[in-house]
């Protein structure tokens, strides 16, 4: 199929979002439980074919109605699985290590292959027939073979490959898709050293190449959301959660990497800028902004001002409340931010404009007077560049606020004014020729080190060329 652009994509995204909060904030069921180590009686192994067994079982036993583990009243069991399906009871549950541990120690040591056949026999070998013998010892039968087991619990099955219908001649490389009552649940691979489970393709052709050229958009894309509302909609996650919450009007999906984002609290900023980019999700932003200020971390309160503030965002009523509450609360506000981060939420107000807003522009140019002298002439030379040149009363405040500065901070202004041009209008051009006029406050108070660097400004603009004053100085230096 063809690449899909962006423009293409966007849609979709946006007709789905209601699912994907669903999928984020809700967390929709899982019954399949990711593989990994575990450790028993002091040795730990990879757990994928016990995992695998496990994972089958979820979906034998799992009841839809009250979306926990039930083993039916019709199926014998040996205590130990009982056991384990009490005290690992929902899908939430099953993710554990302690899930995982406790249910290679039941597999451990039965009438199986096992990869290590020591004084302990753990880590089961890859084969179908050790599904089947597992079962066997699970649930105190003697299934003749796979296809008596998947009767007996009303399931049935197809194989990826229907060559391989000997199941004792490809009993460790085989891929079966199982099904029940018309569903396809999932995807059992058998391999030489590896089983997993995957949740199974369930999607009409045109459905398939439509989310395959979606999904190869948002390989490149940066937009965590528009990833994962696209993943949701693979062809190859659906069929877990129809099963598991079959009364969810779309299907959804948990992911790792959205989940662990929401959970890492040093990555919220990174959320919130995504839920910035569109106005559908805007109340998600509004309410993961609460959580970061409710956790008392002025780093990431900071990043999460700097955030709706570059996103533009801030000019839509509804974020614009969150910055005019920020900056009237005394609480819980701009007023809790350290000296630094201060500075650091002004002279972002002023670089993306936030100074439009009239009650925004009175409080920026208000806590001026609050900053320590240190970073008085930082706020200055933003606003000099960033405020002046649009907004006249910015400018007045600037060219006022000039003259409180010290000889160091006038320094910084001036050269930073040269850097960027600003040196052009008239006002500075005179704060120019005072500062290096001036024997009380200038440019004769620097040390070696200060004149050079100012000297240096000069030389990198055109000013020098228009001031007899200043080529004095040059030829003098």
């Amino acid at each position: 199929s063809s690449q899909a652009t962006w423009e293409e994509v966007e849609p979709f995204v946006l007709d789905h979002y209601e699912l994907f909060f669903y999928t984020g904030i809700e967390q929709a069921i899982n019954l399949i439980a990711s593989w990994g180590t575990a450790y028993s009686r002091n040795y730990h192994f990879a757990d994928c074919v016990e995992t695998s067994i496990r994972n089958f079982i979820n979906f034998l036993i799992y009841d839809q109605v009250s979306q926990t583990f039930k083993l039916p009243d019709t199926i014998t069991a040996s205590e130990e699985l009982k056991g384990f399906y009490q005290e690992f009871d929902s899908p939430k549950k099953i993710h554990s290590q302690d899930a995982h541990d406790k249910w290679a120690e039941i597999v451990s040591n039965k009438d199986a292959e096992y990869t290590h056949n020591e004084a302990e026999r753990y880590e089961l070998e890859s084969t179908l027939n050790n599904f089947i013998k597992i079962f066997n010892y699970l649930f105190g039968r003697e299934f003749k073979n796979f296809d008596d087991f998947c009767s007996t619990f009303g399931i049935s099955y197809t194989l990826e490959d229907e060559r391989k219908s000997d199941l004792v001649k490809y009993h460790d490389k085989n891929s079966f898709f199982i099904e029940k009552d018309g569903l396809r649940l999932f995807k059992l691979v058998i391999d030489p050293g590896h089983s997993e489970i995957y949740s199974t393709e369930e999607a009409s052709d045109d459905d398939t190449n439509h989310k395959d050229k979606i999904l190869e958009v948002v390989e490149n894309n940066d937009n965590i959301l528009a990833q994962e509302i696209c993943y949701i909609y693979r062809p190859d996650t659906l069929c877990n959660y129809r099963f598991a919450t079959p009364d969810i009007t779309y299907p959804a999906r948990q992911h790792y990497y959205m989940q662990q984002n929401l959970e890492s609290n040093s990555n919220l900023p990174v959320i919130l800028k995504d839920t910035l980019k569109y106005k559908p999700f805007f109340w998600l932003a509004k309410k993961i902004f609460n959580k970061i200020q409710r956790l008392d971390d002025n780093g990431l309160i900071s990043k999460a001002m700097t955030t709706i503030l570059e996103s533009g965002a801030w000019k839509d009523d509804e974020i614009k409340e969150i910055l005019i509450n920020f900056i009237s609360s005394e609480t819980d506000g701009y007023q809790q931010l350290n000296a630094r981060y201060k500075l650091d939420f002004l002279t972002t107000a002023l670089r993306f404009g936030a100074l439009q807003d009239e009650t925004i522009k009175h409080f920026v140019l208000d806590s001026y007077q609050q900053l320590d002298a240190s970073n008085k002439s930082s706020f200055l030379i933003t606003a000099l560049r960033y405020g002046a040149p649009q907004d006249e009363t910015i400018k007045h405040f600037v060219l006022d606020s000039y003259q409180q500065l010290h000889a160091n901070g006038k320094l910084n202004f001036l050269t930073s004014a040269l850097e960027f041009g600003a040196w052009k209008d008239e006002a500075v051009k005179r704060f120019l020729i005072n500062f290096i006029s001036s024997e009380t406050d200038g440019y004769q108070q620097l040390d070696t080190h200060g004149k050079s660097n100012f000297l240096q400004a000069v030389l990198k603009s055109d000013f020098w060329k228009e001031n007899e004053q200043f080529k004095t100085i040059l030829t003098s230096f």
